[in-house]
């Protein structure tokens, strides 16, 4: 098993330093300036990302195999603080370098242990769940006890995330913009769902980057807008963003992203229990098992940001307003019109500024229900 793992590590491998390659080609060939140079260092970043993955793997590989939930806590966290400590120390160079950081390292250490002290706590409730209610009856049990444990804690993290991180950041204030609000208001209810509530994060400390996300399940979701993002655009299309982001609650989005994931997880174990029994030979498996699943994750997820632009186009005051938010973020965040056919298949969770661009000029020359909320 071990030389298969080594085997199936250096395929993995030399394929991210394949794609890497072509991507950094790519824009070579059409890029010159700092735009280029910027999404060639974040191609570096992500080869690093996996090259650590596979690094710890490795180690686990050649070391004892562990039986304990302090083993097994330890190896786990040393995984991630080590991610965390290198690759965040990289991208904060990297942001820097191009102008767009302002983390220091004190703010990145404060972040780091916050986190770090959550993760543990987490962690080695999980693994106490697996090792002392594990079932015996066979290799198959366990991996499957091993699924479940790990589904039901991710899923409840996913769903108090905005709860969590409004006690741990500190960075979150409620729009307070009453005009806006009552169009986001007017907007929700035209569209059949309760109002949403919106915040502010003050991102701008650690980043230029304008940017909006959509987050939690039930009681617990909101929209979160960068104040980079509400410096660069006018009412109407920081409206249409917010748009864009209630199409992710519309269609639910992070429930059904959640029982994908968690079903390509179950296929995996599923599959790796016809070739191994051993408990210790699953836990190293795990990043390339996520590597695998990687595209597909990556494929659902652009089909999902089409269904929010669909929606924002709709609901949003028309394709054209949100067409110019893009242009505004994407000229804010330095990103290229698109890359590599086959880096972005693997490597990216949004369609690239030209697909959007055309995609959402269709739907202005063929659409008929468009909605100026409150207007």
């Amino acid at each position: 098993m071990t030389i298969t793992m080594v085997l199936i590590l250096t395929l993995l491998l030399s394929a991210h330093a394949w794609l890497c390659a072509r991507q950094v080609s790519y824009i070579g060939s059409r890029h010159n300036d700092d735009i280029g140079r910027y999404a060639k260092a974040k191609a570096y970043v992500a080869l690093l990302s996996y090259m650590l993955d596979i690094l710890w793997c490795v180690l686990l590989l050649v070391s004892d195999a562990f039986t304990t939930v302090l083993d097994l806590t330890g190896l786990i966290i040393t995984h991630w603080l080590l991610r965390r400590l290198v690759l965040g120390s990289v991208q904060m160079q990297v942001e820097r370098h191009f102008g767009f950081g302002r983390m220091t390292w004190q703010i990145l250490g404060k972040v780091i242990l916050k986190a770090l002290c959550l993760r543990l706590v987490l962690t080695f409730g999980a693994v106490n769940l697996v090792f002392y209610y594990m079932p015996m009856t066979s290799h198959m049990a366990v991996f499957l006890w091993v699924w479940l444990v790990w589904f039901c804690l991710d899923s409840a993290v996913i769903t108090i995330r905005p709860w969590l991180q409004s006690r741990l950041d500190g960075l979150l204030k409620p729009l307070d913009d009453a005009g806006l609000l009552n169009r986001v208001t007017h907007m929700c209810l035209y569209a059949g769902y309760e109002p949403v509530d919106v915040y502010v994060q003050d991102g701008s400390q650690r980043t230029s980057h304008a940017n909006a996300r959509f987050e939690g399940i039930g009681p617990f979701k909101r929209i979160v807008l960068n104040d980079s993002l509400l410096d660069r655009l006018n009412e109407d299309e920081i409206l249409s963003v917010i748009a864009h982001e209630l199409g992710h609650h519309a269609h639910r989005h992070i429930f059904k992203y959640q029982f994908l994931k968690g079903g390509l997880a179950l296929l995996g174990v599923l599959i790796f229990g016809q070739f191994s029994t051993s408990f210790s030979s699953l836990v190293i498996s795990a990043p390339a098992l996520a590597a695998v699943a990687l595209p597909i994750l990556n494929a659902y997820i652009r089909s999902c940001e089409y269904q929010a632009d669909r929606f924002a186009s709709f609901y949003g005051g028309g394709a054209e307003t949100f067409l110019r938010a893009l242009d505004k973020i994407h000229v804010q965040n330095a990103m290229m019109q698109k890359g590599d056919q086959f880096y972005d298949a693997v490597y990216s969770g949004h369609p690239t500024p030209q697909a959007r661009a055309q995609y959402l000029r269709k739907i202005s020359n063929g659409a008929t229900k468009i909605h100026m909320a409150g207007g």
